[in-house]
């Protein structure tokens, strides 16, 4: 099994590449269980529904002009324009793949950080479409 270490992840919000800021991404993507059990079944049945995804993101804060905080900040309650690329500098491909989806942000911490730490940020976006990946550009 081959196992990677990625180092230059890219992430954009809303067409602003914000990479240089986020430390973590995570794209939790599934859809909801619906329950398809009837009588004579003997254990319970179930199927998917429609989709069900949350990408999480960890990163910088930084409250410069037209830095992240300006950015990310202004998003919150909005739907937005999210792509993700395992590696910036190579064409998308099947071992290089993106993710586009449209998701509406939930959760912006414009701080958090204990005395003496650089402040981060926690941002959740939720579904409102569906997660695309992509293999070719």
């Amino acid at each position: 099994m081959a196992v990677e270490t990625l180092t230059d992840v890219s992430v954009s919000l809303g067409g602003t590449d914000v990479s240089s800021y986020v430390t973590e991404v995570a794209i939790d993507n599934g859809s909801e269980s619906l329950d398809r059990t009837v009588f004579g079944n003997a254990a319970r049945k179930f199927g998917s529904g429609i989709a069900d995804w949350t990408i999480t993101m960890t990163a910088f804060q930084d409250y410069g002009a037209s830095a992240f905080h300006s950015i990310a900040g202004a998003l919150l309650g909005t739907d937005v324009a999210i792509i993700i690329k395992k590696d910036s500098t190579a064409s998308t491909s099947a071992t290089n793949p993106q993710w586009t989806a449209t998701g509406h942000m939930t959760r912006y911490t414009p701080i958090g950080a204990k005395v003496g730490e650089d402040p981060i940020v926690e941002i959740e976006f939720k579904s409102a479409g569906t997660v695309v990946a992509e293999a070719t550009s």
